[in-house]
């Protein structure tokens, strides 16, 4: 069903018009009327609709003026013209404006009719050419995707044939054919769907897009799923790209927020030829298989058994790093590497230096995510450790991480409401985690753990949440597009809309407005 708009400063004119044209019989559900052009152009920015009758002859804002400004507003409009001019100049002309047809005064219902039911046909025809065209789209999306796929696992297999296809994809994806390459796959965590309430297809959609924005978005490698529907990374490695170790982590942390326990990350070897990539894939699948009951490592070579004091020292306070934003998690690792050194250090300089190392990473680490400085009272901490003994350390590094971690604690809340408002306000905006935390002058990393650990939901979650109620509600608004509520939620390819919607909800946007409009 369509809409209309009766344009015509003569009011037995207009109203004639919209009270007597059987409209439902010929495809239109509302008209509404304006009684100039100022008023027309009003009533096209609210409602938009597909048809307008308008007359021309009109004080202020003549019809050719209003044509020529509605043709700029929507250039679909399908405009009929209602006039007393009977000069082909004028027809011209109006032709010229993308005006679809012509009417004299006085006019017959019945005519208006006709044409009105001529535009209703075009617009159905356009619809379907519209709606074939992006299935059309879809479908050779899908398949190029399968083709991709279908090739790259083929090569890993063995069959060196097709090296030359591979290469043209790796090349259209950035690659540089002096950079070395590694292979990583990504192993879901049992447990990691309760917020998602087990819809398995929204969670993968959301870890395809997250995949896609800090890989192959930014020129970092290709990812892809194999037969057994493992999520791979072919990352580029070399000085023009970023580290894989540190690619992985930050994409780590970003999957974490989203999900209850974080996404294993496993690592194959680096190769250095585009023929030698099979080779870490056999590493990859060696490692996935090894480690597959364990989540939330990233993993390169196999340890030594046999593991020093300053290798598992270096683990803990790598994870105190990681765990920055978590007071408690901080404090119990402390614990553990206290007790590390109390266990296994016979050399109390040692001890000292590992316990001096650990407390600067940290200061480090969480100067890196605040981006403040808390410079004194991290030289007060120097100044004292020196002068005192050894088992006192314990308790002076311990003050040390509850001041530290603990004032910033106190503006946690605040500034995730702050990013929740602020999202809630921009839906229709291009919204990013990076965009965010940059607002609040916090790293991507900080922030998506802060939000995580604040909101009870990841950030990009959070996005997706409040977009797709927000859809519900513009869904239920009798005549609006789908397109209409795709830009207002923030998604530039209603396609990409319809798809997540539907994922959310269960429905397509066209089944959930029909439905709930009905009730």
């Amino acid at each position: 069903m369509y809409s209309v708009l009766i344009v015509d400063d003569e009011r037995f004119m207009r109203e004639g018009i919209a009270r007597l044209t059987p409209w439902e019989e010929l495809g239109v559900d509302h008209v509404e009327t304006a009684a100039s052009g100022e008023e027309a152009l009003e009533r096209i920015r609210e409602h938009m609709p597909q048809i307008v009758l308008t007359d021309v002859e009109m004080e202020r804002m003549n019809g050719i003026q209003l044509i020529s400004i509605m043709n700029q507003i929507n250039p679909d409009l399908r405009i009929i013209v209602l006039t007393g001019h009977d000069d082909f100049a004028y027809v011209q002309e109006c032709c010229r404006m993308n005006v679809q047809d012509y009417l004299l005064k006085p006019v017959e219902i019945e005519a208006i009719s006709d044409i009105v039911k001529k535009q209703v046909e075009k617009l159905d025809q356009l619809s379907d050419e519209r709606r074939r065209n992006r299935k059309k789209i879809r479908v050779e999306i899908m398949k190029e995707r399968i083709r991709k796929e279908t090739l790259l696992c083929r090569y890993l297999g063995g069959d060196e044939t097709l090296l030359s296809d591979v290469r043209g994809i790796f090349l259209e994806n950035d690659w540089r054919e002096e950079s070395s390459l590694r292979m990583a796959a990504i192993a879901p965590a049992l447990s990691a769907v309760d917020e998602w309430d087990g819809r398995g297809e929204l969670r993968e959609l959301s870890v395809n897009s997250v995949c896609y924005e800090m890989i192959e978005n930014q020129g970092r490698g290709i990812h892809f799923r194999d037969e057994n529907h493992t999520l791979l990374l072919i990352l580029f490695e070399g000085e023009q790209y970023p580290d894989a170790r540190e690619t992985l982590e930050q994409l780590q942390t970003i999957l974490q927020s989203e999900y209850n326990e974080a996404d294993g990350i496993y690592l194959g070897d680096e190769v250095f030829r585009l023929q030698e990539l099979s080779l870490s894939y056999r590493s990859l699948l060696k490692r996935l298989k090894r480690q597959k009951n364990r989540v939330s490592v990233i993993l390169a070579d196999d340890r030594n058994e046999q593991i020093p004091l300053e290798t598992r020292a270096s683990y803990l306070i790598h994870e105190i790093e990681k765990n920055i934003l978590q007071l408690n998690s901080v404090l119990e690792l402390y614990e553990e590497l206290w007790q590390l050194l109390a266990d296994y250090s016979t050399d109390a300089e040692q001890s000292r230096k590992i316990w001096m190392h650990g407390m600067t990473d940290l200061y480090m680490a969480w100067t890196t995510e605040h981006k403040e400085d808390a410079g004194k009272k991290f030289m007060d901490l120097l100044v004292i450790s020196r002068q005192c003994r050894w088992e006192k350390l314990h308790d002076l590094g311990k003050t040390f991480i509850t001041e530290l971690i603990g004032e910033a604690k106190e503006n946690n809340d605040d500034v995730i409401t702050n990013a929740k408002r602020y999202i809630d306000t921009h839906l229709d905006e291009n919204l990013s985690v990076s965009n965010l935390a940059g607002q609040f002058y916090l790293s991507v990393a900080y922030f998506s753990k802060l939000f995580k650990k604040t909101a009870g939901v990841g950030c990009n979650y959070y996005i997706m949440h409040q977009r797709m109620e927000k859809a519900k509600i513009l869904l239920r608004k009798p005549r609006i597009r789908v397109t209409e509520v795709a830009e207002q939620v923030g998604y530039q390819d209603v396609n990409y809309f319809s798809l997540t919607f539907k994922k959310y909800t269960g429905i397509s946007p066209a089944e959930y407005s029909m439905q709930e409009g009905a009730e």
